[in-house]
């Protein structure tokens, strides 16, 4: 479409910016001078000033992002309109570590059972601690609840507890564990040694059963000591109890386990034959629980040498 020249008596018009669908207005009309006079600026200098306010804006924000938020940004200076980033919060501390320092080793003792239960860094540690608690008991009576973990952490805290009424397995407990590689502390406030019950007492008051030099064989003058026992346990049928044999310590160890559980079980069919019905486990302790030490003269191996019956 071709516009023609403006006639003599018409005025060049321009459209108003901000109202798009308004009707062309005059340039040098009324209201564009009020629109000029407003700003003081020619049009095309504002556009340019306005560019400028923007660039120092988005100048502001690029250093904000590069020198992080520890640094903050100019004091006064907007952060980046652009930017999609929250900004940054209060720095946050780690949980609390839930790593224990360490590890416990429990040894649960009592007359009839031993249970040695934790976690120790290797299996030869395990392997002492539950041969130690077998050096003390018999081995049906040690209850093996230890794990081998090498990522168990020091220091390693053997805690003995539990209660007796034989003085001896309480001494040895006292010291059973002592000296092994790899543990760090044994603690033995757990552990007591209780007076024994009146059956018990009576049991113990009872001389001692004798056997034939280095054999299982009773020797007559115990069979008298054989029917007194009968006679209290038939008292009290529903009492468990246990016959261990002790030797001394000549011979070897396994020697004197192997006589010692040989004479329990002599001890045993003795009294089963006297009509005994209480819950019995014999026993042969060998050389493990010494009444007395040292054990190097007659007398002391004398007293070594003995038959005790211990309520289970």
């Amino acid at each position: 479409m071709v516009v023609p020249p403006p006639t003599k008596n018409q005025v060049p018009v321009r459209a108003r910016a901000d109202t798009p669908d308004a009707a062309p207005e005059p340039i040098d009309s009324p209201h564009a001078a009020d629109s000029a006079a407003g700003t003081g600026l020619r049009p095309h200098r504002a556009v340019v000033l306005a560019l400028l306010g923007l660039a120092v804006v988005v100048t502001a924000g690029l250093v904000w992002a590069t020198l992080g938020p520890g640094s903050g940004p100019p004091e006064g200076a907007a952060p980046d309109p652009t930017s999609t980033e929250a900004p940054a919060g209060p720095a946050v501390e780690p949980p609390p570590s839930t790593v224990v320092p360490g590890s416990v080793v429990t040894v649960s003792a009592s007359q009839s059972t031993v249970i040695v239960a934790g976690a120790v860094p290797s299996q030869a540690i395990a392997e002492e601690l539950v041969g130690r608690a077998a050096g003390v008991y018999t081995l049906d009576q040690v209850q093996n609840q230890l794990a081998a973990d090498p990522g168990t952490r020091s220091p390693i805290v053997v805690v003995v507890n539990g209660a007796t009424t034989d003085p001896a397995l309480f001494n040895r407990l006292t010291s059973a564990f002592t000296g092994i590689v790899g543990i760090d502390t044994i603690e033995l406030a757990g552990l007591r040694l209780d007076e024994p019950s009146e059956l018990e007492a009576a049991l113990m008051a009872l001389p001692s059963i004798e056997f034939a030099p280095a054999s299982a064989d009773l020797l007559p003058e115990s069979l008298p000591v054989l029917d007194q026992m009968t006679a209290l346990l038939a008292a009290a049928p529903g009492t468990a109890i246990e016959i261990g044999v002790h030797t001394d310590t000549r011979g070897s160890a396994e020697a004197n386990r192997a006589l010692s559980q040989a004479r329990a079980d002599a001890v045993l069919a003795a009294l089963g034959q006297r009509g005994l019905v209480n819950a019995v486990v014999a026993r042969g302790f060998g050389e493990s629980r010494p009444a007395v030490v040292p054990d190097d003269t007659p007398l002391t191996q004398e007293v070594n040498r003995r038959v005790e019956l211990r309520v289970l």
